[in-house]
């Protein structure tokens, strides 16, 4: 999903108000295939690593949008592939084991923050990047 207008103002950020005294005009919705990928590996002491969760965190200014947030599961050579990534401003995480849908509490993600690792992602864009692994018995920055 690219963009979702209402009156010519994007909804997807701002969210769209519907009441019985003041329906809303015609939405006009943009679906753009050119969603980024991110490809990687994780590593831990310069090993590859199995069985982590790689997250991919808006920036700040997006972060109560839950569509941006997506994650995957890290394959036995230690690699990952996010698809279907919206343009923007991400951090990337991978922890060894993290409860679905922690990463999106900020009071969680606040001790990790500097630990992701910031991408850019412009639309059809491919990356490659390279993780080292958080573990969870290392207690939080």
């Amino acid at each position: 999903m690219k963009a979702v207008r209402s009156a010519g103002e994007d909804v997807l950020e701002s969210g769209l108000q519907v009441t019985r005294e003041e329906p809303p005009g015609p939405l006009e919705a943009v679906i753009s295939p050119g969603g980024g990928r991110i490809e990687g590996l994780v590593s831990k002491e310069d090993k590859s690593f199995t069985g982590a969760t790689v997250v991919l965190v808006p920036g700040a200014d997006l972060r109560k949008q839950s569509r941006l947030y997506k994650s995957s599961t890290i394959d036995q050579k230690g690699q990952f592939s996010i698809r279907g990534i919206a343009p923007g401003d991400y951090k990337l995480f991978a922890w060894d084991n993290v409860t679905e849908g922690a990463y999106q509490d900020p009071e969680f993600l606040r001790p990790y923050e500097e630990r992701g690792k910031p991408v850019h992602v412009d639309e059809g864009s491919r990356l490659n990047q390279q993780l080292e692994l958080i573990p969870s018995n290392e207690p939080p920055q």
